[in-house]
């Protein structure tokens, strides 16, 4: 029997939009697709950058992320893939579910399919579904607080922060940062996490990419964790716009450039640190394993005790 692939899912996220978190979506998943790895990219957003940044035109008749998330369609059975005949340019190895303007009305829709539906659960459905067909599954989330973040803050397990050196995408880390807490203290998911932060459009010549560098230090790499920030920062590169331009990840457009040569760092630094916290995760599990398993010890020798019975083999 084939053993199904460990699916890992990240959504990309930020509270303020223009931050890049279409563009790390993108280009991340470009990378992990360029290392043979199966991704999916989930356009949550209502502006479907995602879709557009690949080619794909959001005129289509295609269906996506909508339908999917209405519980209407089977998410892999709505995946877009290379395939030139019918016009799709896509890497080897890099999938789409499609983003719309229809995403604009998900919480009405899904009260019109379903009165007892529930906003909060209705990515839950697709990401079980999606399990083993794809190494990473990456969602693209609009900013602010639609309907489509809210599930995704309730079923996503690692969140990937975006920034870049503007005062509202440090506003924005921090609202992000809030809700996230928010979300383990109400135990809708207690097990989210933040991955990390990626800064990009870094110029270290200036102020604000100084100061946005300080705050993320302060506030995601604190003594005693494991680092938040991830590196490498990703520069102020002109064929990053080029490449959103064509149509086109970098590593189509220019795969020996800087840009893309940071981008296949940072998608190695994704999986270290992925897999650091997993093994860290695993560890805590058993030692709390075998404490559980030392106190019921405890407890049947102490009653055996008090049965006269002896524990020695």
């Amino acid at each position: 029997m084939t053993q199904k692939t460990a699916t890992r899912v990240l959504a990309f996220a930020n509270q303020k939009g223009g931050v890049g978190k279409t563009t790390n979506t993108v280009q991340i998943g470009a990378a992990l697709a360029h290392r043979k790895k199966k991704v999916l990219i989930m356009d949550m957003d209502e502006n479907a950058g995602a879709t557009k940044h690949l080619g794909i035109s959001v005129d289509s008749n295609l269906l996506g992320t909508f339908e999917v998330l209405l519980g209407l369609e089977d998410p892999n059975d709505l995946v877009v893939s290379n395939d030139p005949d019918e016009g799709f340019d896509l890497p080897p190895n890099l999938n789409v579910l499609i983003g719309s303007r229809k995403l604009s009305t998900l919480e009405k829709s899904l009260v019109q399919v379903d009165k007892h539906a529930s906003v909060h659960d209705c990515l839950k459905r697709p990401l079980k579904l999606l399990e083993g067909s794809y190494d990473y599954v990456l969602l693209d989330l609009p900013p602010q607080m639609p309907a489509q973040n809210l599930a995704a803050y309730r079923s996503v397990p690692w969140f990937v922060l975006c920034a870049i050196p503007q005062a509202f995408a440090i506003h924005g880390l921090n609202e992000a940062v809030r809700d996230i807490n928010a979300v383990i203290k109400n135990e809708t998911n207690p097990k989210v996490q933040i991955l990390g932060v990626i800064l990009a459009c870094i110029d270290r010549r200036t102020r604000l990419s100084r100061e946005l560098n300080t705050y993320v230090e302060r506030v995601f790499n604190r003594p005693g964790s494991i680092p938040r920030r991830l590196e490498p920062v990703i520069p102020t590169a002109q064929d990053v716009c080029n490449a959103q331009d064509a149509r086109k990840t970098i590593f189509d457009y220019k795969p020996n450039s800087p840009v893309a040569q940071a981008y296949l760092e940072l998608s190695k630094k994704l999986e270290r640190q992925l897999h650091k916290i997993e093994v860290e995760q695993a560890q805590v599990v058993k030692e709390l394993s075998d404490t559980e398993l030392r106190d019921i010890s405890d407890e049947v020798r102490g009653d055996l005790h008090q049965r006269g019975l002896s524990t020695n083999a």
